[in-house]
């Protein structure tokens, strides 16, 4: 249908200017009924939230006042009452002058003044008391006592008035309330029937613009798909075919060398499976990830109802899981040797745990490393290193064969094995004779001879936690480093309680020493009278 573009201009313009006359009306009723609201506002918050906030602060400070006696009683500090209590007196006096300037229940004001005057002499008769009485007179305490007694009758008393004056307060909140939620209803109904003016107003004239309507349906529909997108652009109906292809997907299918039937076929298993979780989840849009030769891409599936297209966006994210996997590599691989590091050691020890099959695990470590750093320097030190990793573990493959295992390297100059069999005391033994003697006849770099140290525990049977396996095993090696030249050592219990006592004997004397509870004595050896 074909509209006249001045009938369509002449129409607009009327439906516009009623639209506008409409809507100014409605802004001064709407003005006028938000300045009736704003005043009924202020006045809540200038006058009767004061008075609130007053009332309360009033009963605080008759409250003080007698705290203030009350402490003077007890402590005989006649300042309480000099400073203290006067500065309280004036402040409640300040109060109910400003509640009564607010026209606030004046006879209730006058009755909390008449209470306030009474206080004030009965308090003054207090410190005349307390200051002329004698303090070994029972008659001047008991005096006292009554004028506190007299004191919180008075405070009593005030309790009522204030209740007064707040359900008085609360009564003019209450019209205050009223007339604003009248306000707003009024405008409330205003505007609503300003809306049902629009809604049919727009009703009739989307009649007359239906056509414009369908070409912005088709100007949205072309800007899903824009030729500049630099992201791959799939579209596809309910029945898996191809509807339309931007630009850069066509570069994709270029550099990947298939075509589009191709890279259906790929994507029909995946899009499949994706496109049943998005139906099933009542979601607009899911993802998957497909490989296409050396490359990864991630497809972002999107279910567009009012189309009843898929459309599927494209991203080559090949780098990124790259990226990822050296991230991952590094964070449980020793960059220099290739071996798995500390990390990935203690998961499996985790996974030892878990699994609570016999097993073993020993660390090995490079004796004098700082002598070879300061004879040899660091870099081939780091080639000695990585030397001795391959030749380690090229020959546990060897000695172990079948037997599962693995070499991690877990410092500078340590490594690590943790091996899945029950080969404890002499299977391990043997193993360590036969590695030493192979690194006694290989030369690192011609011109080193490498000594290790082996510290091995087994599990469960010395240890049943990975930080505990961890702990054993430091402790075999720490015994086997104290034994000159290479060395074996298996971690015992009587071992460890060895360990334990000279941990707990080195901390028992670092707290004498601290505490100066050494003491020093002389034995004598020889007797200088018999010698002469």
């Amino acid at each position: 249908m074909e509209l006249n573009s001045a009938i369509l201009k002449r129409n607009a313009g009327l439906i516009y200017g009623v639209i506008i006359l409409l809507g100014t009306i409605l802004s001064g009723i709407v003005y006028n009924s938000t300045q009736n609201i704003k005043q009924n506002a202020l006045l809540l918050v200038d006058h009767e939230i004061k008075v609130f906030e007053r009332l309360q602060n009033l009963n605080s400070l008759f409250i003080e006042q007698e705290l203030y006696l009350n402490e003077y009683y007890a402590n005989q500090n006649r300042e309480v009452y000099q400073t203290n209590f006067n500065a309280t007196a004036d402040k409640v006096s300040s109060d109910l002058v400003e509640l009564a300037k607010v026209g606030v229940g004046l006879e209730y004001i006058n009755q909390l003044s008449l209470i306030q005057l009474e206080t004030i002499k009965l308090a003054s008769e207090f410190d005349d008391n307390m200051q002329l009485g004698d303090a070994s007179d029972s008659k001047m305490w008991d005096l006292a006592r009554t004028h506190l007694e007299i004191l919180a009758m008075y405070r009593i008393q005030i309790k009522p008035v204030i209740a007064k004056i707040t359900e008085s307060t609360n009564e003019r909140i209450v019209k205050q309330y009223n007339n604003t939620k009248q306000s707003l209803d009024t405008t409330n109904q205003i505007v609503l029937a300003y809306s049902v003016m629009i809604i049919l107003i727009a009703y009739f004239v989307g009649r007359a613009i239906r056509t414009s309507i369908m070409v912005s349906v088709r100007n949205r529909r072309l800007a899903l798909f824009p030729e500049r997108n630099p992201n791959a652009i799939l579209s596809i109906d309910v029945t898996n075919e191809v509807k339309y292809t931007n630009p850069a997907m066509l570069r994709l299918l270029t550099n990947l060398k298939i075509d589009i039937d191709e890279f259906k076929e790929v994507i029909a298993i995946p899009l499949k499976e994706t496109k049943s979780k998005v139906c099933t989840n009542h979601d607009q849009q899911d993802k998957f990830e497909v490989e296409i030769g050396d490359s990864t891409l991630e497809c972002n599936l999107h279910w567009l109802s009012d189309l009843e297209n898929w459309d599927l966006h494209i991203l080559d994210i090949t780098q990124k899981k790259r990226a990822e996997a050296q991230m991952h590599y590094q964070a449980f691989h020793d960059m220099e040797t290739g071996l798995f590091n500390k990390n990935q050691f203690l998961a499996d020890l985790e996974k030892v745990c878990e699994i609570d099959k016999n097993s073993v695990v020993g660390l090995v470590e490079v004796r004098h490393y700082s002598h070879l750093i300061t004879r040899l320097g660091l870099q081939q030190t780091s080639e000695i290193i990585v030397q001795l990793a391959l030749l380690l573990n090229k020959e546990l493959k060897t000695l172990l064969q079948d037997v599962p295992h693995t070499l991690y390297r877990t410092s500078d100059k340590q490594f690590s094995v943790v091996v899945q069999s029950d080969i404890c005391n002499r299977e391990i033994a043997n193993l360590v004779n036969k590695l030493e003697k192979i690194i006694e006849t290989f030369s690192f770099e011609n011109t080193v001879n490498l000594e290790l140290d082996f510290g091995f525990t087994c599990f469960p049977e010395h240890a049943s936690e990975a930080q505990t396996i961890v702990k054993s095993a430091t402790i075999a090696l720490d015994s086997a480093i104290k034994i000159d030249h290479s060395s074996l050592v298996i971690f015992s219990e009587q071992l460890g309680d060895s360990i334990s006592k000279e941990i707990e004997l080195t901390n028992d004397l670092r707290v004498a020493i601290e505490k100066q509870q050494l003491e020093l004595y002389f034995q004598p050896q020889l007797d200088i009278q018999k010698t002469k």
